[in-house]
């Protein structure tokens, strides 16, 4: 760093300090325990406040110096959209992690951005309910996972986290705080506005609180785990679970690798069903009569379910992240792609019933040039039934046309490379 952007930065780190107090602006222990030693965050100037008034007061601040503002929760997806070379105030919501109100009656909840979706499922356990949208890491925050949208393990049944959000607070790329929507579905005053924060990315404002629609916990879950030695026999039961209308709520297969799998290409493949427990036990029986290979049924839940979806979502961060789309109607097309994947030990977790399937390519220092080629070759023959999308998603224009009108200054998290990774402001 040449010693003006190092004068600069520490003029700002300066700045923020006496906006949140110095224990709040990041140091590289602090950092280490958002996004890793390692991770995106390395280098920058982070900062996390802890209330929506400091938020207020640092996009301000932003504003005022022409300062990129980089919003992230837990950090855990922030390599996807945020370049190396990005500098500005990252500015984490993670001090702000409280259950604002729980209404049980009115089945919402009002949270804070940075709670940890673990958390809040651990909390509405003990009363009977949940969010239906799971964490693809212990660290995701709510806010986070609103900014990008996401949907989990149980997308099939019950969609994205969007289709959730009854209401939600944030602060404006002016440093205005916001409030808008309400705390049920007929409430619509502002009800859109909250709605266009899910899948923003941070390119519209910093989400400070979120009001979520909640639904009671089903009266019973059932977790059924299949292994097959082969490829085409898991594919063809996966096409004839689909085709009957039943309580299915994820058909997702998962591999781990590290290394070249075996010879027989075994591969850990779970069904979850949740409803009334007359309708699982029935679908139960009909479903498992399709599945010709090793069965173990199980209670699913929370924990059982959703480890192996932690654990492949974790090995992803070993590699580049390629995503495949499927056309569900042709399931069996995937058989070329799981192979390739499973014979060089090639971390997945594919949701068969949504039609995603996700994977870690190598980097080129360990056989990543030479795995790319195959995948180039196979995935050829394969389109228009699969399609891959590289790294990560293409920019979307539409994030820059809303961006000028709400962003005019352009601080907001104008790397992002969900706007194409364009630089404005004067950032450090």
């Amino acid at each position: 760093m040449a010693s003006g952007d190092a004068a600069r930065e520490a003029r700002l780190r300066g700045d923020l300090e006496k906006i949140v107090g110095p224990d709040h602006v990041g140091g590289e222990e602090w950092l280490a325990r958002l996004c890793g030693p390692s991770g995106p965050l390395a280098g920058k100037v982070v900062v996390a406040p802890g209330s929506p008034g400091e938020v207020a007061e640092l996009v301000t601040y932003a504003g005022r110096t022409g300062t990129p503002v980089m919003p992230f929760g837990g950090g855990t997806r922030l390599h996807e959209v945020c370049p190396p070379e990005s500098r500005g105030i990252f500015l984490s919501t993670v001090r702000m992690a409280a259950v604002v109100e729980l209404e049980v009656d009115n089945l919402s909840v009002t949270v804070e951005a940075g709670l940890s979706n673990t958390a809040l499922q651990g909390e509405l356990f003990n009363h009977g309910l949940f969010l239906p949208v799971c964490s693809d890491s212990p660290h995701s925050t709510l806010g986070g996972q609103a900014a990008r949208n996401h949907s989990a393990w149980r997308r099939y049944r019950h969609g994205k986290i969007g289709d959730f959000i009854l209401g939600a607070s944030f602060v404006t790329p002016t440093g205005k705080l916001v409030r808008t929507g309400g705390k049920t579905v007929k409430n619509a005053s502002g009800y859109d506005l909250a709605k266009l924060l899910a899948g923003s990315w941070g390119n519209f404002a910093v989400i400070t609180g979120i009001i979520f629609r909640l639904l009671p916990l089903p009266e019973k879950v059932v977790l059924v785990t299949a292994e097959f030695p082969s490829v085409d026999d898991g594919l063809r039961a996966a096409a004839a679970i689909l085709r009957p209308k039943t309580v299915l709520s994820s058909l997702n297969i998962f591999s781990t690798a590290s290394a070249a799998a075996d010879a027989t290409c075994r591969w850990s493949w779970t069904l979850v069903l949740e409803g009334s427990a007359e309708a699982v036990a029935s679908h139960q029986k009909s479903l498992c009569a399709l599945l010709p290979g090793e069965i173990k049924v199980e209670d699913g839940s929370k924990a059982a379910a959703s480890a192996p979806y932690e654990a492949a979502r974790n090995a992803l961060h070993s590699g580049r992240r390629a995503t495949a789309v499927i056309d569900k109607r042709k399931i069996s097309s995937l058989s070329p792609l799981l192979r390739l994947l499973l014979q060089h030990g090639i971390p997945f977790d594919g949701d068969l019933a949504a039609g995603v399937i996700e994977f870690a390519v190598p980097c080129h220092a360990h056989g990543g040039a030479a795995f790319t080629e195959l995948l180039a070759q196979r995935l050829a023959a394969l389109q228009p039934d699969v399609r891959l999308l590289f790294d990560r998603i293409p920019p979307q224009p539409l994030l820059d046309r809303l961006s000028a009108g709400i962003d005019p200054a352009g601080i907001m998290f104008p790397s992002n490379l969900f706007r194409g990774g364009k630089a404005h402001g004067q950032g450090i």
